[in-house]
């Protein structure tokens, strides 16, 4: 039987049974959000009895709609069954038939229709909905709703296009399941288990099998087959390291490209992945490996012989003749390394992991980590699981595309320029009026953003004006000075923290503080004067001036007006320049390319709202300030360690940048992850955003309201009451911590006790508190990463606070979960946040053991 949706007008349905008022409210809300409706209601064929949805029928009248999507069934369908919902109730069709047309409704949850038959699901926009013209029209079935991975790939495929690559990675994306991919069970488990497999399972392209002892830890069939040994089928972590080991192989033969450099290469790969894995788990695998290849498989940088050359090709199912090697180089340099290498190069020591813990200074690792609760969206954020996966497709293209000839400084310079298109069209910048130059953290960029400024006029002095350093980046006094703020460049060049960057540049900073002695924030008369007289007395002097605008601090506070702004670029527009510190992207992003288009320029990163991993950072110019290239060139080449060419525009430097440096891969797969999430957030109604952010606030303010640890800080907020919501400010919820005293009562922590109390969050602290209850427990071995405690300008004590910070992945998550799910996915977040709050409080209630 052909089971077709047909629009009908809702007011020809007849219900059978009663509904309860608030849950058709519910779905009334999710369906106005979502934009569209996608469960067809089911009546039956020749009296329009409603057989099942009686819920919807009542949201669909609720939102005004005056057709609805259905699918016309009859009882004479053997496909179709009649129960009750009800031990001891019974009814046959004639019944179902008597009540529709009597209007005398049954209770809720009278009557079951189960149907043998999967039924098409609809995607119909609720405005083809609204009016009568379409009624009777047949609507094309739909496949289940996409995942976020699959809403993406059209995206990733873009995004290739400009890159210059092939992105037949992402061909499969979503094609077949994990079932299809692993077909025994066990071993499908366990490797889902491991965060960074499960993230690569919806684009595995690859049949994976049981195999036998000695196939450690790979082997590949004529077939393309990969087999895992069995020995690893209780440790999730060593069967996935030798799967993805697998997967590398399994590509270079495909790519046709697996020659003894090739072979290098991915014995490299294979130990990168084992010096990053725990001890234990490195053991075990090293100790089904033959003596020589543990032994070399153990060291940092031991060279391969051809021996291990000859052991990976006969893994491979090449032949000895395979194992060939033609020099020492790596055959394609780092992105032969696993991603999580990939992702903290061309960074500062920041990006540096701790061995012990596999997490950066941030406390995340360069993997997806679902175990965590996240609400860290200031820099702080692990890579979500669909980052994770186009990162590591866009690794995969660029090696094959390597592999067929391309020349890889061409391509970075290729993937450079589509990583800055895909942030000018995020931030609606058009080529003509602008341009966005890369740099690996936005403390980076404001070292950039001194040169620009600097380029204008080497010869004069230049003034600084800062907002509130210490609430925007511990390393922007050293780079708004114009000295290293690292004993590590991003560009790999040996520097040292405080040196001067440009020795015969004259840089004065002068910082504006935004808030008060009592950590209140001042007022925007007081800071704007402050800014005008630092400004007109830089000018006075025969000095340039370099101005900042705050956007949003890290505790959502801006300043100054723009007001102040237009009057101090009035006194001089050519010794002038603006720049809008916009790091947070707590915005609309196209307000940022506006910026731009005025004149001013704007920094803003991937690591902050837009949770990509820590740390990726972007420069937007406007098209006016193109005539200061060759200067800012010349004091790159001076200074390599302060940034590389290659990561400007043409309209800057041509389509070759002429640069020496070795510049790491990076920045631009840090970039992708925050794109992605921009590009998902995009998707989103607003309605679905400010549901969700004026849900999620009310259930924290409203929790910390009743805790006698915390109280939240919103100073910001008493203070402009009485304005419409802004979803990009208020999404910093900051909270000072009174801990508890063993002598009793309670005292707030200062920053160093919020640091070690932020710290504590993000592991298992449940031995450390002393005796516990079994809910107590749970919360104490909770992994929760929030926002870094913040020190906030004060004489009268040392006032810090720690944050929730919502970011572009809450919104994704709740709005992005499916036909229905939406409330459940935003109970879920909500619920996660007061278990964060939870661990806080237990940790500030017992913090005389920790001290």
């Amino acid at each position: 039987m052909d089971y077709q949706v047909y629009l009908q007008r809702a007011d020809s349905i007849r219900p059978t049974e009663n509904y309860d008022p608030q849950h058709a409210r519910n779905i009334a809300d999710d369906v106005a959000v979502a934009g569209f409706w996608t469960h067809p209601v089911l009546v039956e064929k020749t009296s329009s009895a409603l057989m099942d949805g009686h819920h919807r029928l009542a949201a669909a009248r609720a939102i005004g709609l005056d057709l609805v999507p259905v699918i016309r069934l009859g009882y004479d369908d053997p496909a179709v069954h009649l129960s009750a919902w009800r031990y001891g109730e019974a009814y046959e069709p004639e019944d179902i038939l008597r009540v529709a047309a009597s209007g005398n409704l049954l209770p809720i949850k009278s009557t079951r229709h189960v149907i043998d038959v999967a039924l098409p699901f609809c995607r119909v926009p609720l405005e083809d909905l609204r009016g009568i013209a379409s009624e009777g029209a047949v609507i094309r079935p739909s496949a289940p709703h996409p995942s976020r991975v699959q809403l993406l790939a059209e995206y990733y495929h873009d995004f290739g296009r400009r890159a210059g690559i092939r992105t037949l990675s992402a061909e499969k994306v979503g094609f077949e399941t994990e079932v299809n991919h692993v077909p025994h069970p066990t071993l499908r488990r366990l490797l889902l288990e491991d965060p960074a497999m499960a993230a690569l399972m919806p684009a595995l392209d690859a049949k994976i099998a049981l195999g036998a002892m000695e196939d450690s830890p790979f082997r590949i069939q004529p077939s393309e087959l990969l087999k895992i040994t069995p020995v690893f089928l209780d440790n999730a972590a060593a069967a996935s390291i030798c799967v993805r080991w697998g997967l590398e192989a399994l590509q270079a033969r495909r790519d046709g490209a697996l020659d003894g450099d090739r072979l290098r290469d991915i014995l490299a790969y294979g130990r990168d992945l084992l010096s990053k894995t725990g001890a234990a788990t490195c053991k075990l695998i090293l100790d089904t490996l033959p003596q020589s290849v543990a032994r070399a498989l153990d060291g940092e940088c031991a060279p391969f012989g051809s021996d291990l050359v000859a052991w990976m090709a006969d893994l491979a199912g090449l032949p000895p003749s395979a194992a060939t090697v033609s020099d020492g180089a790596m055959h394609h340099g780092e992105l032969a390394f696993p991603l999580e290498h990939v992702l903290c190069g061309g960074g500062d020591s920041r990006l540096a992991l701790d061995p012990a813990t596999g997490f950066n200074r941030y406390g995340v690792p360069p993997r997806p980590r679902p175990e965590a609760v996240h609400f860290s969206s200031s820099t702080a954020s692990a890579i979500s699981d669909y980052g994770f996966l186009y990162c590591e497709l866009f690794r995969r293209d660029l090696i094959s595309a390597v592999s067929r000839g391309a020349d890889p400084s061409m391509l970075r310079r290729k993937a450079s320029l589509a990583v800055a298109a895909s942030i000018a069209r995020m931030v609606q910048l058009a080529p003509e009026v602008g341009d966005v130059v890369i740099a690996p953290s936005g403390t980076d960029v404001e070292l950039l953003s001194v040169a620009v400024s600097l380029a204008a006029d080497s010869e004069a002095p230049l003034t600084n004006i800062l907002i509130s350093p210490e609430e925007t980046g511990r390393g922007v006094t050293y780079a708004g000075a114009g000295q290293y703020f690292d004993d590590l460049s991003a560009t790999g060049h040996p520097v040292r923290k405080g040196n001067v960057v440009w020795p015969s540049a004259r840089i004065e900073l002068h910082e504006i503080a935004i808030r008060d002695e009592s950590a209140r924030p001042r007022s925007i008369e007081a800071i704007d004067a402050e800014f005008l007289a630092a400004g007109r007395q830089a000018l006075d002097r025969g000095h340039r001036v370099l101005a900042h605008v705050l956007a949003s601090s890290k505790t959502s506070l801006s300043a100054p007006s723009p007001a102040a702004v237009d009057a101090l670029v009035a006194l001089d527009p050519d010794r002038v320049d603006i720049v809008v510190d916009a790091c947070q992207m707590r915005g609309i992003f196209g307000d940022f390319g506006w910026m731009a288009q005025r004149g001013l320029m704007v920094q803003i990163t991937g690591s902050k709202f837009l949770t990509g991993p820590p740390f990726s950072g972007a420069l937007l110019l406007p098209a006016s300030m193109r005539d200061r290239a060759l200067v800012v060139a010349q004091m790159l080449k001076e200074a390599p360690g302060a940034g590389s060419l290659v990561e400007w525009p043409t309209t800057w430097f041509g389509p070759e940048a002429d640069d020496d440096s070795v510049t790491s891969w990076g920045p631009l797969f840090r970039w992708l992850p925050a794109l992605l999430e921009a590009e998902l957030l995009e998707k989103l109604p607003p309605a679905s955003r400010e549901r969700a952010f004026v849900s999620f606030r009310s259930a924290i303010l409203s929790r910390m309201q009743k805790s006698a640890y915390l109280r939240s800080f919103r100073f910001e907020e008493e203070d402009g009451g009485g304005q419409e919501i802004d979803l990009a400010r208020l999404s910093i919820v900051a909270f000072r911590v009174f801990a508890a005293k063993k002598e009793g009562g309670v005292e707030p922590l200062d920053e160093k006790s919020c640091r070690h109390l932020f710290e504590l969050l993000n592991v298992d602290v449940s031995d450390r508190l002393g005796p516990l209850s079994e809910g107590e427990g749970v919360i104490a071995r909770l992994q929760a990463h929030i926002g870094q405690p913040v020190a906030l300008s004060a004489t009268e004590g040392d006032v810090a606070v720690l944050r929730l910070v919502l970011g572009a992945r809450f919104f994704n998550i709740v709005g992005h979960a499916g036909p229905g799910s939406f409330e459940a996915a935003l109970v879920s977040e909500i619920s996660d946040a007061l278990r964060a709050i939870e661990k806080v409080e237990l940790l500030a209630s017992k913090w005389w053991r920790l001290t």
